[in-house]
């Protein structure tokens, strides 16, 4: 409904959109209902730690990743890794193919591609050479990271939500730093220290 909308632009569609909006919003708010009740059931009957905790952390919108072990290709199932992941490389290869776009896009890409792109030019005029703005990092972080999970610097988005002032700007320069010059900090010579808020 919302792209036929925005075709036609009329009043009629703009209210059957708006219709159908409200419909699935009341089916979402029912579900959300309906699972809560059927979670709150449960927890009268006995039921492992385990399940219990499966379970909440689905109402906190946080899933468990479970990786593909098998994958059926034509009449064989692959069941290795890597040869999961390669099957994977060659399908998305074959979508993104030259072979599925027409004669004018292809002609674009390839004046696009004739372009040498240097990331190493101190021109910041180039759209892809201007430094990393506080606000593009701070949206990054807000908008993007949501509750991703730590990484091996054990650096958890929350910390970086909460960062001081002085130390979002330090990291901001840390980051323009690698960008414009390509002069990464040796590892292991980086440590974040949590400290309580004071009141």
């Amino acid at each position: 409904m919302l792209r036929t909308y925005q075709a036609s632009k009329s009043t009629p569609d703009f209210i059957k959109y708006k219709q159908t909006r409200a419909k699935a919003r009341a089916l979402v708010r029912l579900a959300k209902k309906r699972s809560w009740n059927s979670y709150v059931a449960d927890i009268n009957e006995p039921v492992s730690p385990s399940t219990m905790w499966r379970d909440i952390k689905r109402l906190a919108g946080k899933f468990t990743f479970h990786p593909i072990s098998q994958l059926k290709s034509d009449a064989t199932t692959l069941s290795d890794p890597q040869d999961i992941s390669e099957l994977f490389a060659s399908h998305f290869s074959a979508v993104s193919a030259d072979s599925n776009y027409d004669s004018h896009f292809l002609n674009l890409k390839s004046q696009a591609e004739a372009h040498h792109i240097s990331f190493n030019s101190e021109d910041t005029s180039l759209s892809y050479n201007p430094p990393i703005s506080p606000f593009e990092l701070r949206s990054t972080i807000h908008n993007n990271l949501r509750n991703a999970f730590p990484g091996v610097d054990n650096i958890h988005v929350s910390m970086l939500k909460h960062l001081h002032s002085n130390s979002f700007d330090n990291l901001v320069s840390l980051f323009n730093v690698i960008l414009l010059q390509g002069s990464y900090p040796p590892p292991g010579n980086w440590l974040l220290f949590p400290y309580p808020e004071t009141l």
